[in-house]
């Protein structure tokens, strides 16, 4: 019998989200609509192809992190890709597959 995986906890968070493709020189920006361990769902113009390997930084809002003047940057990959109901909007769901926290300002 196959072991079952609990869905990881997804928190609603929505707050600027930056991304790129990993070895890429341009960043796009977007807004999370959630997060959790183990992926971010986003909402942004520019799409990405499945599977797609990514950057993504982030900050976490003040009640969850001590530090406000740090950011979260991960990598992982693009999962899903589907247009909003937004004009022009992608819901970009991508996975989290490392991540560190930095001090200091949003990096260009």
């Amino acid at each position: 019998m196959a072991e079952l995986h609990a869905r990881a906890q997804r928190f609603t968070i929505k707050t600027a989200i930056r991304y790129r493709e990993v070895g890429g020189t341009h960043w796009f920006e977007g807004t999370t609509e959630n997060i959790s361990r183990s992926g971010v769902l986003f909402h942004a113009d520019h799409v990405l192809e499945l599977n797609t390997a990514l950057q993504m930084r982030f900050r976490l809002p003040p009640s969850m992190s001590a530090d406000s003047s740090g950011q979260i940057h991960c990598q992982g990959s693009v999962m899903r890709a589907a247009p909003t109901d937004e004009a022009r909007l992608i819901a970009i769901a991508a996975s989290i597959r490392s991540y560190r926290f930095a001090r200091g300002h949003l990096e260009t």
